[in-house]
């Protein structure tokens, strides 16, 4: 299974609609506010390549990875994963 991280600030617009996107779908992942911890964000910076939020950190079973930036690219992803969950169930 992958594991999910959110890194984001509050007040980011972009932010707020993939948090929406979570809410509204029941998806909880964990979340890193760059702005109220600092490590957090020197990680975003050291292995993600820039400070830019959203950024989904994905980790896969096998141990890569994955930094996916913009809103609608991490939406479309977690969009992507939920469908695979919800097959997996029914």
């Amino acid at each position: 299974m992958n594991y999910l991280v959110l890194y984001y600030f509050k007040n980011c617009p972009f932010c707020i609609k993939v948090c929406r996107f979570l809410n509204e779908n029941n998806m909880n992942i964990e979340l890193k506010d760059i702005k109220e911890d600092p490590d957090s964000k020197q990680k975003l910076i050291n292995q993600g390549g820039n400070s830019q939020v959203p950024c989904l950190h994905v980790t896969f079973s096998n141990g890569s990875d994955n930094w996916i930036y913009e809103s609608n690219e991490i939406i479309k992803y977690l969009t992507f994963i939920y469908s695979l969950k919800s097959k997996k169930i029914a």
